[in-house]
């Protein structure tokens, strides 16, 4: 490469470095009472979807995991973490700068976490047993979503479990909550789909809301089958957003 090249990515990458990270105008963080009652909607710490044009955040029972989990686009399978950030609860309000480009409400409640929370984490790579969800022989038996339809996902104690609007790595990240281990998306199937089941509880490791009475459900792996695609276990590769630190009494407003 000639020198000049080197020299202009060199300058590139340092101002990239010296960039600021765009922040909320103003922003403010409440632990939530541990006395206060919540209904269910807010049971699971969760921060709701944030819409790319909002001019404020509202965020008024979450966990460090659920802000996480917006600011890195992550699933909380994937974040290795201490169990307080789990179950602690934050208010979090905060206002969007007028002139902030759209879809940067992420970068700004990572500085967020690292001004208010002093969070430190790192990425981590590695390779464990899980499922790899593959299509079968004879092609996906899947039918396609119509245009328009919201995500929605749900389940049943008996095993019942739908994904409607859902793409192949939604599918994915369900079966890994119900399998108790990582799957990942090796379908390259485009597109998203209507699916419906019916799995045995029992096939299933991770699945914790069965009402314990027999089922005459087939097997997950079964199951998936009917839909032209197959559940193959063995090593995957997973990547953890690891949580090292973080204040659990987030710094004064």
């Amino acid at each position: 490469m000639p020198r000049l090249a080197v020299l202009f990515f060199a300058l590139s990458a340092a101002m990239a470095q010296d960039a600021p990270r765009l922040s909320f105008e103003v922003d403010s963080v409440k632990p939530v009472p541990e006395d206060a009652g919540v209904d269910g909607h807010y049971s699971t710490g969760m921060a709701p979807p944030i819409d790319p044009h909002a001019k404020r955040i509202d965020f008024p029972h979450v966990s460090l995991i659920g802000i996480v989990c917006q600011a890195y686009d992550v699933k909380p399978l994937d974040i290795r973490a201490p169990d307080w950030m789990r179950d602690h609860r934050y208010m979090v309000a905060a206002k969007v700068p007028a002139d902030a480009p759209e879809g940067h409400i992420p970068e700004m409640l990572q500085g967020l976490l690292a001004n208010r929370f002093q969070m430190k984490l790192h990425w981590e790579t590695k390779e464990e047993q899980g499922y790899s969800l593959t299509v079968a022989k004879g092609g996906p038996k899947l039918k396609e979503s119509e245009a328009g339809p919201k995500r929605r996902t749900g389940f049943r104690s008996n095993g019942h479990i739908d994904e409607m609007a859902a793409t192949m790595s939604d599918l994915a990240h369900g079966l890994s909550i119900f399998m108790g281990r990582t799957v990942v998306n090796s379908t390259d199937l485009p597109g998203t789909y209507d699916i419906s089941l019916d799995a045995a509880p029992d096939s299933m490791p991770g699945f914790t809301f069965s009402d314990g009475k027999d089922s005459n459900f087939p097997t997950i792996f079964a199951a998936l089958h009917q839909l032209g695609l197959e559940l193959v276990p063995g090593k995957v590769v997973v990547r953890h957003l690891v949580i090292d630190s973080a204040l659990k009494v987030p710094a004064a407003n």
